[in-house]
């Protein structure tokens, strides 16, 4: 069979389903049926609607693929898992990597995945490296010249003493 290169809704609809449950469109487009990779995102540059479309699908998959490595994790946890430790353990570490990645992948899409930090300030503020403006109150200052090392160890001295 040719591969599919008019925009059709049966395939826009398919590989919305394929990304939403966490396909990668690697895998999708290498199935002969579909366009090619290229001729899809061609498809996605002229239609910004579709865009937004395999944008939230490919979230919606990054979401799965978090979901995934959880329940592999969990499976382990319980002593689900079948296999031997090394699986076990590959298992996890593959896991733990899909997981970091996902989640990487969506803090970067989607704002409701990002570290939410706000800093507020109010007052007057002064931004710049330029002091001369700003004048030098040094009248609470008891002694302007700088201690010698004699004077501050004879301090740290007393306050071991005492």
């Amino acid at each position: 069979m040719p591969r599919a290169t008019k925009k059709c809704q049966k395939v826009i609809d398919e590989v919305l389903e394929r990304l939403t449950v966490g396909e990668t469109m690697v895998s999708i487009f290498s199935d002969a049926h579909l366009p090619s990779k290229r001729a899809f995102n061609a498809w996605r540059l002229k239609d910004k609607e579709l865009d937004e479309q395999v944008f939230t699908a490919m979230r919606r998959g990054y979401q799965e693929h978090a979901d995934e490595a959880v329940s592999t994790q969990l499976k382990i946890m319980r002593g689900e898992f079948k296999g031997d430790p090394k699986q076990a353990q590959a298992a996890v570490t593959a896991a733990n990597n899909l997981g970091h990645q996902a989640l990487a992948k969506l803090s970067k899409l989607d704002n409701r995945y990002k570290d939410r930090q706000e800093v507020t300030y109010t007052g007057p503020m002064i931004i710049g490296w330029d002091t001369s403006d700003v004048e030098s109150d040094v009248s609470d200052v008891e002694n302007e010249n700088p201690l010698s090392d004699q004077e501050l160890d004879n301090i740290i001295a007393e306050d071991i003493v005492n």
